[in-house]
């Protein structure tokens, strides 16, 4: 099965939004970020990587530094997500408002708009990632909205003597991984991931055996 998609279940803040971003940005050089975000965070996260010039924003916050998308109208977020992919030959779908649908139109509108657009996404071969918050919404949900997916990973963090433990957990198996736990650090915003294992990871995205 080609792997196309990738779901990254995080604990909440923006940890979780860096990782995929960065992801992202490795696999193509155009992305689309259908954010949730503060826009201050969204700037923040593209300097970091200073990719500012390679990612579409299409915000859910109104702001003047991002375009503006209504969050209660699913048809125009999927309108908008073709419009600025038109002329784009690659590009990668980031999608971290996937709490916020499921809050605002429920399990069953939520699941039907994204298996549309993460097909017409992927029909040619380009990807989709997208992101839920732990706790943020219930275990049916998650579980559904996670069989849409066909690479899925959670980022977990854990307080031990005062220090955050940070994993990055393989729910998927992944070639070429020996573990399906790895460590990551933190500098900033910025997660840390060991080369091997990103390596890894764009190998599979890009179904290089």
């Amino acid at each position: 099965m080609k792997k196309n998609s990738l779901l990254l279940i995080s604990e909440r803040g923006a940890e979780g939004s860096s990782i995929l971003i960065d992801i992202a940005s490795s696999i193509s050089d155009m992305v689309i970020w259908v954010a949730s975000e503060p826009p201050d965070l969204i700037s923040s996260i593209l300097d970091l990587y200073e990719i500012q010039d390679r990612v579409s924003v299409l915000s859910l916050i109104q702001s003047s530094r991002y375009r503006h998308v209504n969050v209660n109208n699913l048809s125009e977020v999927g309108i908008l997500i073709s419009k600025l992919s038109e002329g784009m030959e690659d590009f990668v779908v980031v999608l971290s408002a996937i709490p916020e649908l499921l809050l605002i139109h429920g399990l069953e509108k939520t699941f039907i708009f994204l298996m549309n657009v993460i097909g017409k996404t992927t029909s040619q071969d380009r990807k989709f990632f997208g992101s839920l918050i732990k706790g943020a919404q219930s275990e049916r949900e998650e579980i559904m909205i996670s069989r849409l997916f066909s690479i899925i990973l959670r980022y977990n963090k854990t307080l031990i003597e005062g220090k955050w433990e940070r994993k990055l957990v393989f729910e998927t198996p992944v070639e070429g991984l020996e573990k399906d736990e790895v460590s990551v650090g933190l500098n900033g915003l910025k997660l840390n991931i060991p080369l091997e294992t990103k390596e890894a990871i764009l190998r599979e995205l890009k179904n290089i055996i």
